[in-house]
């Protein structure tokens, strides 16, 4: 079954990605910091 998405929801994806591509170090930290706090989960799909 294939979802259509709001129009609100593909902006505020769109405004993500341009952010991630202007500032990529601030993605990795981002990234890095989440990681961080999964790795002590019992979570499966974070591993």
């Amino acid at each position: 079954m294939k979802e259509e998405l709001s129009s609100e929801l593909v902006s505020a994806l769109l405004g993500l990605f341009a952010h991630d591509l202007r500032n990529p170090l601030s993605a990795l930290h981002s990234n890095v910091s989440f990681l961080g706090s999964v790795v002590g989960s019992a979570d499966t799909e974070a591993h």
